[in-house]
């Protein structure tokens, strides 16, 4: 049962990834907005092609490894993946 509710939870957050990246690349100032971040280079959107490309290749590499029952590859995958996040903090604190 345990397992079972971990691997939903761990879809679920697959799909927020996914749809995270999406707005990125499809409405790159709403999803500004929504994360928090004000990024004002002149209509250069390249850092959100980078954060959105990168956040729905996560999603789907999360959801496919759930998918094919890979939930050993999936654990290894998200223990490693924590380090996004954590640098990811790190540069908002510190810059």
């Amino acid at each position: 049962m345990t397992q079972r509710i971990s691997i939903t939870i761990a879809f679920l957050t697959g799909l927020g990834m996914i749809f995270i990246g999406a707005r990125f690349l499809l409405s790159p100032e709403i999803a500004e907005a929504g994360y928090g971040i004000h990024f004002n280079a002149n209509g250069d959107y390249s850092f959100h092609y980078i954060k959105g490309i990168r956040d729905a290749f996560t999603g789907l590499l999360i959801c496919i490894l759930i998918l094919t029952k890979q939930t050993k590859a999936l654990g290894i995958t998200l223990a490693v993946g924590t380090i996004i996040p954590t640098v990811d903090m790190l540069i908002v604190l510190l810059y």
